[in-house]
């Protein structure tokens, strides 16, 4: 249900006493971020492209047959 005082006591925070190793850490955190957000942002794309095509399929525009044949064909 939570943390206790021990549990707290066990946990490493890093040292930013030295700034090299808060340059680092910074770092490390801020590459994460920008992949995090690149992940994101593709996610999102294909989300977009599959809504499109469940409409196309859906509304008729175009034919599940088609889609089949073409898949077979790969």
């Amino acid at each position: 249900e939570g943390i206790n005082y021990t549990q707290l006591k066990e946990i490493k925070v890093p040292d930013f006493n030295n700034n090299r190793e808060y340059i680092l850490f910074h770092n490390m955190v801020s590459k994460s971020t920008k992949r995090i957000n690149s992940e994101k942002k593709q996610l999102l794309k294909l989300k977009s492209f599959k809504k499109g095509l469940m409409q196309d399929l859906l509304s008729g525009k175009v034919r599940v047959q088609n889609v089949l044949k073409e898949k077979e064909n790969v």
